[in-house]
């Protein structure tokens, strides 16, 4: 998988499609980055994918996984309204009495980078963990 290109699964948008996500993730990362950097990955895809699915129209969405020689990075590009995506700098954990709201949050915490573009009818999310080069 080049950096450049990676590698996409659209996922029909259906709860028990975010687990399938999770494995796309670590079959395209296994073994070719850091344990930790997999598994940061695979939680931030699991948040993003649930909140697409809950939050977003019921329609496809989009993983795109990429990696380099220090870094790898996930993209979920979902349809919806990009302005409902908060500013990453408000992502925030939500406190434990909560039934709800932490995934943004644990996202930003993982994270090395964020990155949200809006579009008409879509938001695409990038995250990026940064590792010593292997």
């Amino acid at each position: 998988m080049s950096a450049s290109a990676g590698s996409t699964v659209e996922l029909e948008a259906h709860m028990s499609n975010v687990s399938a996500a999770r494995r796309f993730v670590r079959t395209q990362l296994e073994g070719r980055v850091p344990e930790e950097a997999v598994n940061d990955l695979m939680l931030a895809t699991s948040e993003l994918v649930t909140n697409a699915f809950e939050h977003g129209p019921h329609q496809p969405v989009r993983l795109t996984v990429r990696r380099g020689r220090d870094h790898a990075s996930i993209t979920v590009v979902s349809a919806g309204e990009g302005h409902r995506v908060p500013d990453v700098e408000s992502w925030k954990t939500a406190r434990a009495d909560r039934v709800s709201g932490r995934g943004l949050g644990i996202v930003r915490e993982i994270a090395d980078d964020i990155d949200v573009e809006r579009a008409a009818g879509s938001v695409s999310i990038t995250v990026r963990r940064r590792f010593a080069e292997l």
